[in-house]
């Protein structure tokens, strides 16, 4: 029986957080479900990879591969811990964020694996107002420095406190 909320001994064959596992699934389901307008002007699938933590790095490895020598349109679903490893992602013009890591260090790394994309990079955070990730966003362009903000600035974690542009 476990006792952390949020973690279940296994999900979908996995064990770890099911939040993550969860969320993970559901954003392949969803890139998998997108068709875009190919060459030929026809409805082409996105193909899309996964990368999280608990993977064999043989499978790891396979599925950098594979996404890098991939010449059509696609997608690696990551855990951001699991980005910032040194995978090399410059292959990949578009890097979404769907949860938000606090170690500056690993942000910076995994934000570096699709930089080096010649074509030029995009980023799109998935944010929810009033909540931590929009603290954590803001202290990461800036310095880094979370426990810092907080410690200056505890209303901060306040819901009521407006949204972070506002400040």
């Amino acid at each position: 029986k476990n006792a952390r909320p949020g973690v279940t001994p296994e999900v979908d064959g996995k064990r770890g957080p099911s939040k993550f596992i969860a969320d993970l699934n559901s954003i392949m389901e969803l890139v998998q479900s997108i068709k875009v307008t190919g060459a030929g002007k026809r409805p082409v699938p996105v193909k899309a990879w996964l990368l999280r933590g608990g993977m064999k790095r043989e499978d790891r490895d396979n599925a950098r591969r594979e996404f890098q020598a991939y010449d059509g349109p696609s997608a690696f679903v990551m855990q951001p811990q699991a980005g910032s490893l040194g995978i090399d992602l410059s292959t990949a013009g578009t890097f979404v964020w769907y949860s938000l890591i606090s170690s500056y260090v690993d942000y910076t790394q995994a934000e570096d694996r699709i930089a080096l994309n010649p074509r030029g990079t995009r980023y799109i955070y998935m944010l929810g107002e009033n909540t931590y990730d929009e603290v954590l966003y803001q202290t990461l362009q800036e310095d880094g420095e979370v426990a810092k903000a907080i410690m200056k600035s505890p209303e901060l974690l306040l819901r009521e406190r407006g949204m972070a542009s506002d400040r």
